[in-house]
């Protein structure tokens, strides 16, 4: 497991939470939709784009589930590769970072350990693995 990899945990989480909120947009759009859909004219002038935003909707919803996969397989190798160290503090430090995504400052709020301690530690345990 390289660093690279664990790091892909977190930016696939980043992109999850994009894509949530571009379905959730599109799919308001498409239910809220003031074009009258009886198909006889409205006079308003407007355009259905209905089914567009239903089509976005549906490719957000397969690059969500795809990304999703892959960070289930990115984790659990994660988790398998964290299990197989031998020094609990680090185990509970790559956890927080890679796994929750949380920045050093708040691993070292979570943990008790100080700032540059985590920061070392980190350092330290990537140019020995590799």
């Amino acid at each position: 497991m390289t660093e690279e990899r664990m790091r892909k945990i977190h930016k696939n989480n980043i992109r999850m939470q994009y894509l949530a909120e571009k379905y959730r947009e599109k799919r308001y759009h498409a239910m809220s939709s003031a074009i009258n859909m009886s198909g006889m004219p409205s006079g308003s002038g407007g355009e259905d784009n209905t089914m567009g935003d239903v089509d976005d909707a549906v490719d957000i919803e397969d690059e969500y589930r795809s990304l999703y996969y892959e960070n289930e397989l990115l984790i659990k190798e994660a988790r398998r590769y964290i299990a197989q160290l031998p020094d609990p503090m680090l185990r509970m430090i790559l956890e927080l970072r890679y796994i929750n995504g949380m920045d050093e400052w708040d691993v070292s709020l979570e943990s008790g350990v100080r700032y540059k301690t985590v920061v070392s530690i980190l350092c330290t345990h990537w140019n020995n693995v590799f």
